[in-house]
């Protein structure tokens, strides 16, 4: 790395040799500081219009209604996006455990419909998972049967890119289809802007 006479000429001058040192401390605090930040936060959550995301996961769950009518089913339960909860990352969670952070939520959406028959929710499964394999969404869990008490039909997928999941779940004792679509939290973009009205 150095020569030999490179080596002699530090060890002669100590000005150079404090501007090497502070060179290397500076350069170790250049790369420290911001793998603290990264430690102390954690992972940024990504930003979120929450007009945006409610227009998205009321077209998630028109889609899976769609496919419940194509499937023999009329729905009327039209829900409503909600928001939930998010906590803080990395290691200043330790310091806000049981509180959620005031500009970063998570959003779910929730249909019902009464009264359907195990075909149809059996169909409506298959055709939504159709859509979503065409679509790229990962399937987590499909599962029809019998399970404990009562037979059961249920499917989960996620969307890769934006996280987003949908969830069908349907048992014979209660015959109620529940839809249900989830966002991951989020940074709420309105929460970054800035009142300049005077």
């Amino acid at each position: 790395m150095f020569s030999a006479r490179g080596v002699r000429l530090l060890s002669r001058r100590p000005a150079v040799r404090w501007a090497v040192a502070c060179l290397a401390v500076l350069t170790l605090l250049a790369l420290a500081v911001p793998a603290g930040r990264l430690a102390w936060h954690g992972t940024p959550y990504p930003s979120a219009d929450p007009q945006e995301v409610t227009r998205r996961l009321e077209a998630h769950a028109d889609r899976v209604y769609a496919h419940l009518s194509a499937a023999g089913h009329d729905a009327a339960d039209q829900g409503e996006v909600r928001t939930g909860p998010c906590y803080h990352r990395g290691l200043s969670s330790l310091l806000h455990v049981d509180s959620p952070r005031a500009d970063v939520r998570r959003f779910h959406h929730r249909r019902h419909v009464a009264e359907v028959p195990e075909a149809v929710a059996l169909d409506t499964r298959r055709r939504v998972r159709g859509h979503l394999a065409k679509q790229r969404w990962k399937v987590t869990r499909d599962f029809a049967g019998a399970r404990s008490q009562w037979r059961e039909v249920s499917l989960r997928a996620e969307d890769p890119d934006s996280g987003d999941a949908i969830e069908l779940d349907w048992n014979d004792d209660s015959t109620t289809l529940r839809v249900a679509v989830h966002a991951r939290c989020a940074r709420l973009v309105t929460a970054e802007r800035t009142d300049v009205s005077s």
